[in-house]
């Protein structure tokens, strides 16, 4: 009988980390870029392109934007300045982190099926976002989570920076 629960116990061990050592491994990688060339001027409509790549052995669905042009809707989008603080969000932002109650955000979306290997590339308006008004350099970094993975575990990207000058 003692035997019998050791290779039990042993078992479910096993396949626990297995199953936990799959679920941390993502399926899917985000990179981002700057559209422009830094420096950017200030006043300049500023956007980010996001490519989400299947780095799995199988299809991947994602939620993406049509037009690619307001992925700040499925993606976290974090912008603070070199000193690490935040920089102050608009009203949009705002609502889309539920952090003010009284508005909406409307939008849509498409399922997209990325293949192993695939990618799809969108762009994020960070100005949309964030009040970016005073020249300097700013850190940008997108996550997005993804539930298949670790519900509570968001995929992070690369980080960048923007130098915004008069």
């Amino acid at each position: 009988m003692k035997k019998v629960l050791f290779f039990v116990g042993t078992t479910l061990i096993t396949w626990g980390g297995l199953l936990t050592a799959q679920s941390k491994t993502a399926p899917i990688t985000i990179a981002i870029e700057a559209v422009q060339k830094n420096p950017i001027k200030l006043g300049t409509e500023i956007r980010v392109s996001i490519t989400v790549t299947n780095t799995s052995k199988e299809n991947v669905v994602l939620l993406t934007t049509p037009g690619r042009r307001h992925a700040g809707l499925w993606y976290d989008v974090a912008v603070r300045n070199t000193n690490g603080s935040s920089v102050t969000k608009t009203r949009f932002k705002r609502i889309l982190d539920g952090e003010e109650e009284k508005g909406h955000v409307f939008g849509s979306s498409i399922a997209t099926t990325l293949a192993p290997g695939e990618s799809v590339r969108e762009e994020a308006t960070l100005g949309d976002m964030y009040e970016l008004t005073m020249p300097g350099t700013y850190l940008v970094r997108v996550d997005r989570p993804y539930p298949d993975a670790n519900p509570a575990s968001k995929i992070k990207s690369n980080q960048i920076s923007i130098t915004l000058e008069r």
